[in-house]
């Protein structure tokens, strides 16, 4: 989720903060250390503004209760979403590790048709080209805590984080995009959130970039189906607004023919390609093309 510009530097930091909290935390005791401010009855306006961002909600103890929010009217192909949890389709606050990703949790970006095998995210580079490990918040003195990589905490103020040299768009697969250079003599005082936010949209930008190649390299298909299924998405919207059920059950009907006609098309292609083959052109990651065609030809991932 993109966060209103119109929130102050500090309820953004406490915004970010409370994403970091594990759920087992008293927040408002551990956020109040984080933040800096003296005391957790100091972070009531900030709580105020983030609730009335429709960011949070605070239960009858005050304390705030993370949500998770689809931004689909802003990207609606590739929503961003905020989230502890595992990743969802469409982008999330996920732990993507290896390579040029890095570790930590971070604002990632998928695509439906993807998903995973092309998660994308903002990515930080220091002034000596390498990529900085993720900074560890130590949430509670019985141990545990989260390990973050979001962009924007590395500012060199807060924490250990060291401070980012430049942006660039990062994807699970490998990929990455040109770097994005920060002026830290302009940025000055500024929060990184504000006076990054255009190299990290300059991120995404590039990232839309290189999933729309991964696309046009996928087997194509011919514009006969590409049209029908292009006709079908909007019949079924249009029903759904005056039958709900019977949109699910055409929704199944396809789900049904998918499953029907692409079981042998799985069995031949599982024999006939090798994997990386069979990946390339799904567009897909080795390991998720394995278990898309498993999926449809009702078999392991490995047989």
């Amino acid at each position: 989720m993109i966060l209103d510009g119109t929130l102050g530097p500090t309820s953004r930091r406490l915004y970010a903060v409370l994403l970091a909290l594990p759920d087992d935390r008293d927040l408002r005791d551990a956020a109040a250390a984080l933040v800096g401010v003296d005391s957790p009855d100091d972070l009531d306006p900030y709580l105020e503004e983030l609730a009335g961002a429709g960011l949070i909600e605070t239960g009858t103890r005050g304390r705030a209760v993370r949500q998770l929010f689809l931004d689909s009217d802003v990207r609606p192909a590739r929503a961003a979403a905020w989230s502890l949890s595992a990743p969802l389709s469409g982008g999330a606050f996920a732990r993507l590790e290896g390579g040029a990703m890095g570790d930590g949790e971070r604002e990632t970006w998928t695509t439906d048709e993807f998903g995973l095998s092309h998660a994308g995210a903002v990515g930080v580079l220091l002034a000596d080209g390498t990529v900085p490990p993720p900074v560890y918040f130590d949430m509670s003195s019985g141990g545990g805590g989260r390990s973050v990589s979001q962009w924007n905490v590395y500012d060199g103020r807060v924490g250990q984080a060291p401070r980012a040299a430049a942006l660039r768009a990062v994807c699970s697969c490998g990929w990455t995009g040109p770097e994005q250079r920060l002026d830290w003599e302009q940025i000055g005082d500024q929060e990184l959130q504000d006076a990054g936010a255009r190299a990290a949209d300059t991120c995404m930008q590039d990232w839309d970039g290189h999933t729309a190649e991964v696309e046009r390299s996928a087997v194509p298909l011919p514009e006969s189906f590409t049209a029908l299924v292009s006709q079908l998405e909007p019949q079924i919207e249009t029903l759904a607004k005056s039958s709900p059920l019977a949109a699910v059950r055409a929704a199944r009907c396809l789900e049904v023919i998918a499953m029907q006609t692409a079981y042998w098309p799985a069995h031949e292609a599982r024999k006939d390609a090798h994997p990386e083959q069979a990946a390339a052109a799904l567009g897909l990651d080795e390991r998720a093309a394995r278990q898309l065609l498993a999926r449809f030809g009702r078999s392991g991932p490995y047989r």
